[in-house]
């Protein structure tokens, strides 16, 4: 079963299959806007590089420096190991996240640059002790504005782990003008262990060149993908010269009486087409 939320202005549409009497999380738009009542707040954070070059990476152009956004000036940079294994410490009130009138873009994101034209696919497991409502944690990716119409706000896909409902679940969120969000459920052993794969791709032409589609897919336990998520406009009308971001990220969206939510990922691997940007 397909689960489903998509936020426009401030109406929630799919509310009633998302959550049960019983719950004691958000029955109605209106408590489900409280999370926006929460943004606003920016952490004092400094933005930071650390060069790790022996990061999975499938490419030439992962040789490069780690990338810091949205650390509290005063928390020490986790640095991801030799194998993509890092943890990111998360407090509340953080998210990423656009909708009329509210645009939060505070929580931690570890991540590299890279040639948009370069990137293939990306790919992290991400692990934590869920407990608050949407407590999350999972891929980034950050493009910049189309070429047809320039503008300074931020368009980005985030995809993993979300916690609501009382359970964790896939979570994608894509944002171009405002952010849509889906949910679908986790299999019982991921669910239960707090744990999902979630693998994002650029979309292949069937004559092999590059498409304007990012894919989504979410990976079983036993290596299997499924199908998510489709956002048809993540490479549209762009200079294929300039960067994005693609890196990993937490989130702690709701007040809690949890001071640090640890946001474990591991196995972080970006794949790159060879041959296509300069060093």
């Amino acid at each position: 079963m397909w689960l489903s939320i998509r936020h426009v202005g401030c109406a929630v549409v799919g509310l009633s299959a998302l959550t049960s009497p019983s719950s004691s999380t958000p029955t109605n738009p209106i408590d489900l806007a409280k999370r926006d009542n929460n943004f606003g707040l920016q952490n004092n954070h400094h933005d930071h590089d650390y060069d790790l070059p022996t990061t999975p990476c499938y490419s030439r152009h992962c040789n490069m420096a780690f990338h810091y956004a949205n650390f509290p000036s005063s928390t020490s940079l986790p640095k991801p190991d030799s194998k993509g294994d890092v943890t990111i410490p998360v407090t509340s009130i953080t998210d990423i996240w656009r909708k009329p009138g509210i645009d939060s873009f505070n929580a931690p994101i570890i991540y590299k640059k890279i040639p948009i034209s370069s990137f293939k696919s990306a790919r992290v497991t991400a692990t934590g002790a869920w407990k608050t409502l949407y407590d999350q944690g999972g891929l980034f990716l950050l493009f910049p504005s189309t070429k047809s119409t320039p503008t300074p706000k931020r368009r980005w896909v985030k995809a993993g782990i979300e916690f609501y409902d009382a359970k964790p679940r896939f979570s994608v969120v894509a944002t171009d003008l405002w952010s849509d969000w889906s949910l679908r459920p986790l299999g019982a052993a991921d669910e239960k262990a707090g744990k999902m794969t979630v693998v994002a791709e650029r979309e292949v032409m069937p004559d092999g060149s590059k498409g304007p589609t990012l894919n989504v897919y979410l990976v079983n336990g036993d290596g299997t993908r499924e199908y998510v998520r489709e956002t048809s406009w993540g490479f549209w009308d762009l200079d294929e010269r300039e960067e994005m971001w693609v890196g990993m990220a937490g989130a702690a969206p709701t007040e809690s009486d949890v001071q640090v939510l640890d946001v474990k990922f591991s196995g972080f691997e970006i794949e790159t087409w060879d041959g296509e940007a300069e060093e």
